[in-house]
This record gives structure tokens, C-alpha cells and sequence, in this order.
């Protein structure tokens, strides 16, 4: 349960506890009814229309939060650490998919910032919890495996990305495995985004979910040409790799536009320019 609900408890009028969310009436406009839903990523009037994140009710209610403990670290930098406490991997990507389909707006930083569809972001399973992007990964074979979350921009955590504790490394995360079988090369980029960039336009692309410090023993099972594309910057790491990989490892020459470090990048700033990146890379 999200920790801020005992809190909203005492200070939210007619406010119940129905174990998963709280209904309570809406302290922005005149409320005859419990009309503010209240669940652990974020909060919505259905009489209002206003809507925010949990985390920060409190505050905008003028409250001050009381900390009944000090949060470990590690659980502050990896959310996997609270949320795999209650919930298996699955239940989490599951929920995460579920909170930002119904709160659209949450997707933003996706489909204005990133570019990325909202059907093809559906698609992918990507969700939203704890001001987190969560991004599952899946086998050849649709089977969850894995999942990496991904800091929304605004957040204060260290890290970018953070995954499971435990988690293999070595996998990789591909946007359409159906694109595998029938590509002569496949691409590899060190970005997330940057692969499902080129999914969209129908290219067979992974990610690696350690960027820059790959290790080939994940591609090991990729028996195909591999082209690497690093970010601006990254070209010696890749080049080490490609060494690594024999007559499967090439690393893809780009010069990056000004104003661009990576695929995606040239996609949100011209859709035309990124069509002939691509066809160069096809030819390489």
C-alpha cells in the first residue's frame, strides 16, 4: 500500500479505504459525494476532472508529511525493491499498464516527447508507477523476463534507469521479435528508445539495458550481422564490442545532426533527415 494513504486518511473528509485506493470527497470544489479517487501512482476527481500524482497530494493539500520511518536507500534509488515486496514482476508491468491507459497524460513524455504512438506504446506494455516509465522485457517466445524502469524527466533519482535486483544484465530488449526472423542484419543501439524508433519505422532492432556496457555474451544467441549505432560519444565502447563479436559486430557510422546525440533525437527533430539516416544504415 502507498505510504502516503495513512496520511490522506486523516486529512481527506469522508475518505474510505478500499485496500488498492481511497475515495474520498474532492477538497478542490464543493463535493456532495466521494468523487476523489485516490490510488498508489496517482490521484483524479471524476466530478472536477483534477488529477496529479500521489506523492505530491499532500503537499498541494498544504500538508506537511510525516515520515514514520527512514527509507533505505536502495529502495529510494530502485522502486523494484517496494513494489516486488507485494506484487510479482508481472503484476507490477501489469498495473504500470494499466494507470497510464487510464491516465493518458502520464504518457506524455512518450508519445509528444519521444514521439511514439500511443497504440504502439499500448503495445510494448509500457506503464507508469511511482513517477517511473516501466518497460518489460520479453523472450522470443512473448515471455516476460524482465523489466527496466525508466525516471521520468523531472525526478530527482540518480540513475536514469534501474532494474530489478538480481536481473540478468545480458538481456536485451526488443520492440517486435516478429521483425527477427525474416532481417538480414539486425541493429543494436544503447537506448531504449532509440530501438523502438526504428521499430516503428520496421526495422529489427534490441537495446541493450546496460548501454555503453554491453557485454557480447548477450548477443550470443543473435546468429545474424549485428550493426551497432552508440550515441554521440559512445563510438569507442562500440567499437570494442564489434571487435568482440567477430564477423557478426559492425558499428554504424553517423554523423549526428546539431542538437542530436542519438536515433531518436534526428526522429523528433526531422522525420525526413531520420528517413535518410536510415537508409544510409540499411546500406552500410
Amino acid at each position: 500500500m502507498n505510504e502516503c494513504f495513512d496520511e490522506l486518511k486523516e486529512v481527506l473528509e469522508s475518505c474510505k479505504d478500499y485496500g488498492y485506493y481511497l475515495a474520498a470527497l474532492c477538497p478542490f470544489h464543493d463535493d456532495a459525494k466521494p468523487s476523489l479517487f485516490i490510488y498508489e501512482d496517482t490521484y483524479k476527481c471524476v466530478a472536477c476532472g483534477t488529477w496529479g500524482y500521489t506523492s505530491e497530494l499532500l503537499k498541494r493539500l498544504g500538508k506537511t508529511r510525516v515520515k514514520y520511518k527512514q527509507e533505505d536507500e536502495h529502495e529510494t534509488v530502485n522502486p523494484f525493491s517496494r513494489w516486488l515486496r507485494t506484487q510479482s514482476l508481472y503484476d507490477v508491468c501489469k498495473s504500470a499498464w494499466n494507470t497510464i491507459n487510464y491516465y493518458s497524460a502520464l504518457g506524455n513524455y512518450i508519445t509528444r516527447d519521444r514521439g511514439i504512438s500511443e497504440n504502439f506504446r499500448r503495445s510494448l506494455g509500457l506503464g507508469y508507477k511511482d513517477d517511473w516509465y516501466t518497460i518489460p522485457l520479453f523472450s522470443r517466445e512473448q515471455k516476460l523476463v524482465g523489466c527496466v524502469a525508466r525516471a521520468i524527466p523531472t525526478s530527482q533519482s540518480r540513475y536514469k534507469y534501474t532494474q530489478p535486483h538480481g536481473q540478468n544484465p545480458n538481456l536485451l530488449y526488443a520492440p517486435n521479435w516478429r521483425l527477427y526472423d525474416r532481417a538480414k542484419i539486425v541493429f543494436l543501439t544503447y537506448g531504449i528508445f532509440d530501438a523502438i524508433t526504428l521499430a516503428i519505422n520496421g526495422v529489427m532492432a534490441f537495446s541493450s539495458i546496460s548501454g555503453k556496457l554491453t557485454n557480447p555474451i548477450g548477443l550470443v544467441d543473435i546468429r545474424k550481422r549485428i550493426v551497432i549505432i552508440p550515441d554521440l560519444g559512445e563510438e569507442k565502447e562500440a567499437n570494442i564490442l564489434a571487435s568482440k563479436l567477430g564477423w557478426r559486430g559492425n558499428v554504424a557510422r553517423i554523423s549526428y545532426p546539431d542538437g542530436t546525440k542519438d536515433l531518436n533525437d534526428i526522429w523528433m527533430k526531422n522525420k525526413s533527415l531520420f528517413q535518410e539516416v536510415l537508409n544510409e544504415l540499411v546500406r552500410q
